[in-house]
C-alpha cells in the first residue's frame, strides 16, 4: 500500500545509507505482524493501515530508534553524503589555493625559498580548513533545520503528515546546492579580497615581469556590499534546493526571485565603470603586449565588453530561471 511505503521512506531516509535495506525488511515485517493481529484473516482497510501507523508514531522517532545516537551535528540521513562532498570540495579548493598561492609567488617574489614553501603550506591549510569549515557548518545548520522541524512535527503527528515519495528525477541531490554554495563562497573571497590578480600577466623570459589587473581594487571594494548581496541571494536558492531535497513550485519560485535581485544587481555591478582598471589598455601597450590604443578610443571598447559582459550573465540568468521553472513545474506532484 502507498501509505506504508510514505511511512517507511519518511523513516529510512533519516538512517545510514548502508542500514536502510535491512531496515525497510524490518519494519514491513512489523507492519505486517501488526495488521494480522488488528485484522486477523481479514483483508485490512485504509483506517486499519492508518491505525497501525498511528501506533508505530512519528517516522523521526521511528528512526531516531534504529540509530545509536539521537544528536548529531551531522546525522547519518547526510552523513554518507558529507563524505562525499568532502572528497570532492577539499581537492579542489586545494588546487585552487595552490594555484593562487603561486601566482602571489609570481607576483611578489619571496625572498627565499623557504617563505616560498611556507606560503605555498599555509595557502593549501588555509584552503582545506575553509573548505571543511563551510560544508560542515551547511550541513550542519541542515541537520539543525530538520531537527527543529522534526521536534515540531512530533507534537502533533499524523499520517497526514507523510511526505510523498518523489519521483527519481524530482530528487535535487545534496552535492548540487553543497557545491554550489561552497565555490560561489569561495569565488567571491578570491573576487572581493584577490582581484588584483585577475588580469594579464607579463612574462619575459619565463619570469613574470607585471600583472595588469582587469579591475580597480578600489572600485570593487566600492560594490562589495552588492556581491554579498549576491551571495546571500545564491545561498537562499542553492538552500531552499538543500532543505526541500526536491523539485517543486517552491523552490522554482524563490530560485527566479533570486535570480532577479542577483542579475539587477550583477549589472548594476558591471555598469559601474569604477570596478574596472581604467589604465588597463594603456598599460597593455606600454607592456608592449596588444595593439597602439593612439587612434583608439578606449571608452567605446569598455562599453563593448561591458555591454557583451552583460548579455552573457543575462542569458545566463534566463537558462537558469527556465530550467528551474521546467523543473518546477514537472516535478510540482
Amino acid at each position: 500500500m502507498e501509505l506504508i511505503d510514505r511511512y517507511i521512506y519518511a523513516v529510512i531516509k533519516r538512517i545510514p545509507q548502508k542500514q536502510r535495506a535491512d531496515i525497510e525488511k524490518e519494519i514491513r515485517t512489523l507492519i505486517e505482524d501488526m495488521l494480522y493481529a488488528s485484522c486477523g484473516e481479514n483483508i485490512p482497510s485504509s483506517a486499519d493501515y492508518e491505525n497501525v501507523l498511528k501506533e508505530l508514531g512519528n517516522p523521526a522517532e521511528l528512526a531516531a530508534k534504529y540509530n545509536d545516537k539521537k544528536n548529531y551535528l551531522i546525522g547519518p540521513e547526510y552523513y554518507d553524503t558529507y563524505l562525499t562532498i568532502l572528497k570532492i570540495v577539499l581537492p579542489c579548493v586545494i588546487f585552487g589555493s595552490v594555484v593562487v598561492a603561486f601566482l602571489e609567488i609570481l607576483a611578489n617574489t619571496p625572498e627565499t625559498f623557504g617563505s616560498a614553501f611556507g606560503d605555498v603550506v599555509g595557502a593549501i591549510c588555509s584552503g582545506a580548513f575553509q573548505g571543511f569549515t563551510w560544508v560542515t557548518v551547511i550541513f550542519a545548520l541542515n541537520e539543525r533545520f530538520l531537527n527543529i522541524k522534526a521536534l515540531d512535527a512530533k507534537k502533533n503527528w499524523s499520517v497526514s503528515d507523510l511526505p510523498e515519495i518523489p519521483k527519481k528525477e524530482a530528487i535535487i541531490k545534496p552535492v548540487d546546492p553543497i557545491l554550489g554554495i561552497v565555490f560561489s563562497a569561495l569565488f567571491s573571497i578570491f573576487f572581493i579580497f584577490e582581484n588584483h590578480l585577475i588580469g594579464i600577466y607579463n612574462f619575459s623570459e619565463s619570469k613574470l615581469i607585471s600583472i595588469i589587473p582587469l579591475f580597480s581594487p578600489e572600485g570593487i571594494r566600492r560594490v562589495i556590499p552588492w556581491v554579498v548581496v549576491i551571495f546571500i541571494m545564491l545561498l537562499m536558492k542553492e538552500g531552499i534546493k538543500l532543505f526541500t531535497g526536491r523539485w517543486n513550485i517552491t523552490v522554482c519560485a524563490v530560485a527566479i526571485i533570486t535570480n532577479i535581485i542577483s542579475l539587477i544587481l550583477s549589472v548594476l555591478i558591471l555598469k559601474n565603470n569604477t570596478i574596472w582598471n581604467q589604465s588597463f589598455l594603456s598599460e597593455l601597450e606600454a607592456a608592449g603586449i596588444g595593439v597602439s590604443i593612439q587612434n583608439i578610443n578606449t571608452a567605446e571598447i569598455w562599453n563593448g565588453v561591458t555591454k557583451g559582459l552583460v548579455y552573457i550573465i543575462v542569458f545566463g540568468y534566463i537558462i537558469d530561471s527556465v530550467v528551474f521553472l521546467y523543473r518546477g513545474i514537472r516535478y510540482a506532484r
